[in-house]
């Protein structure tokens, strides 16, 4: 697929980056979580066919939020509603009236206050190792406490290349280099060291409990059992208090999306929102194999020598 063309759309003096890519009947609006670059994700084999999969089957709809990669980021400190509001320009934008959406980590809050505040505009949603709440309190127990959420800042934002990934948020890619360095260099391109505190500080101030229960739209909860980002129980808490919410477990470790079987996460959003059976995550291709020789190439190469 040829790489989109990132456009713009404005919501108040904040202007919005977002490409628009693949044919299918129906609108999926693809809403990442933390530091993200939509040019940048295209360099990575992994996410970039992670989103021509999801192209397959919907019109797809990629976004920078305000504050990271291609979007404006001095932007101050914006509400979760505020953040939200992205997803109104670029829809506006795009000219379409009626989206699924897909929120991964942070961009699960901002899909559910969304979802919550414009049920008109909203099909499905898909939500995937978010977390309702982020910091502990007497009635939220799964929170983590003030030491754990400095100590999770410093990791975040003072990461070493390689640990960051390999253990925690991708660890399906802990023996791969390439992957390890092109995520690490996402994040580098998506926000200054400054800025990712600013943001991770935002994100741990997120709390949406609130707007669950006016989520009236079809929504799916997945989580990876092996999650080391984000526990189940965050999940179980989004399934029971979205009414008629689906909770799917899946098996693997890794919290972002487009790493491990990103086959079963996009069959399991592609049924949902299609109504069709989830298919096998197994991929097949029938190839024809050439092998090419040329003749005396092993005489001619002892004549010429190794470094000729």
């Amino acid at each position: 697929m040829d790489r989109p063309r990132t456009q713009y759309a404005k919501t108040g003096d904040v202007h919005i980056a977002y490409q628009v890519f693949g044919t299918g009947p129906i609108d999926l609006l693809w809403a990442q979580g933390w530091a993200t670059h939509i040019e940048y994700a295209w360099e990575s084999p992994d996410y970039a066919r992670f989103l021509t999969k999801m192209s397959r089957f919907a019109r797809v709809i990629f976004f920078d939020k305000r504050g990271v990669g291609m979007s404006d980021r001095d932007v101050g400190y914006p509400t979760l509603e505020e953040r939200s509001q992205d997803i109104n320009a670029v829809l506006d934008a795009v000219g379409t009236e009626w989206v699924a959406i897909f929120g991964m980590s942070e961009g699960g809050a901002i899909s559910s206050v969304f979802a919550a505040t414009y049920p008109e505009r909203v099909s499905h949603l898909i939500l995937n190792g978010s977390r309702p709440r982020y910091k502990w309190a007497p009635d939220y127990p799964l929170g983590l406490k003030p030491d754990e959420v400095k100590g999770a800042i410093e990791y975040l934002c003072n990461y070493v290349e390689g640990d960051f990934i390999g253990i925690d948020g991708a660890p399906s890619i802990a023996d791969d280099p390439a992957a390890q360095r092109w995520l690490d260099t996402y994040f580098r391109y998506a926000a200054s060291p400054r800025a990712l505190e600013k943001l991770s500080l935002m994100n741990y101030d997120i709390d949406y409990r609130h707007v669950l229960k006016a989520i009236q739209t079809p929504t799916l909860v997945m989580y990876r059992e092996g999650d080391r980002w984000c526990n189940v129980g965050h999940a179980r808490y989004l399934a029971d208090h979205i009414d008629g919410a689906e909770l799917r477990i899946m098996p693997g470790d890794d919290h972002i999306a487009w790493y491990g079987d990103q086959d079963q996460v996009v069959s399991e959003i592609r049924a949902f929102v299609t109504g069709e059976a989830a298919a096998a995550t197994t991929e097949r291709t029938l190839l024809t194999l050439v092998f090419l020789d040329l003749v005396d190439s092993t005489k001619r190469l002892t004549e010429l020598g190794d470094e000729r």
